[in-house]
């Protein structure tokens, strides 16, 4: 082969790798010039969807329209509700229109005056409840600007299946007794009314113990289990331990078998 021949060979090469590269650069150019474009089409197609979405929303949203006819008014009346506790028990309170603690004075007066209607009701005892509710070492809860202590109801349960039903059925039994007992706060007031309201837990039942105080639990307990007990013990200490585990969970089974037996003793 020839000098000139091998030169001409090397040119040639090196013509094709300055193509090859005019080439490639020509090409990165152009991906960049059409960059901003693809970007700027994806951006529009965002702001086309949103727009559309929002034509949508807009034609699904009604508008509002003068009010006609009888004013509405929120209704002031109170709820009793009831706090369902496993073992047999619940809890019985009075809630207000913000759903805050409801005037309960009267109700209560009138259940300490009368033993039947107690015994009707199945009034168990009427006690203090935690401020906080699960707190091992919670203070009473208190109502007011005096702050008096915020007293519960604890009423018997059938248990079993219709518990929720019966429940709800001495509700309306404790919202008569409201609204016929109850007295205005004020003279010349309006007279309180009270309506049946909810059993705030029905899935689940709540231990007594995260609401309620040890040595009030320990009163119930001898109050309901009297009959089989001698002096505030069970014969069968599997019975006992699983009896006790309903109401206590916060607490050992060895405390509150001394709890009980020290309520029974002084019972």
């Amino acid at each position: 082969m020839t000098r000139n021949n091998k030169k001409s060979k090397i040119e040639s090469k090196k013509t094709l790798e300055t193509l090859a590269e005019q080439s490639k650069s020509k090409a990165d150019e152009e991906a960049k010039e059409e960059e901003p474009k693809a970007l700027a089409l994806v951006e529009e197609t965002e702001v086309k969807k949103a727009a559309e979405a929002k034509k949508v929303a807009a034609k699904k949203r009604p508008s509002p329209q003068r009010p006609t006819g009888k004013m509405k008014e929120t209704d002031y009346t109170n709820e009793v509700v009831a706090t369902k506790f496993i073992g047999g028990v619940a809890m019985v309170d009075v809630k207000n229109a913000s759903g805050g603690t409801g005037f309960k004075r009267d109700l209560i007066k009138a259940l300490k005056a009368n033993d039947k209607t107690r015994e009707e009701l199945g009034v168990i005892s009427i006690v203090n409840r935690k401020a906080t509710v699960g707190a091992t070492d919670s203070k009473p809860a208190t109502v007011g600007t005096k702050g008096a202590l915020d007293k519960v109801i604890l009423m018997y349960v059938q248990e079993g299946e219709g518990e929720d039903e019966y429940i709800q059925g001495m509700l309306v039994k404790f919202a008569t007794l409201f609204s016929k007992v109850t007295m205005p706060v004020k003279s010349g007031g309006s007279k309180p009314k009270a309506r049946a309201g909810r059993v705030i837990n029905p899935a689940e039942a709540m231990h007594a113990d995260e609401v309620i105080f040890n040595n009030d639990i320990a009163n119930v307990i001898t109050a309901l289990f009297e009959y089989v007990m001698t002096d505030g013990t069970f014969d069968d200490d599997d019975a006992t331990e699983e009896l006790l585990s309903d109401y206590f969970s916060l607490t050992s089974i060895e405390e509150a078998k001394e709890l009980v037996m020290e309520a029974y003793r002084n019972s």
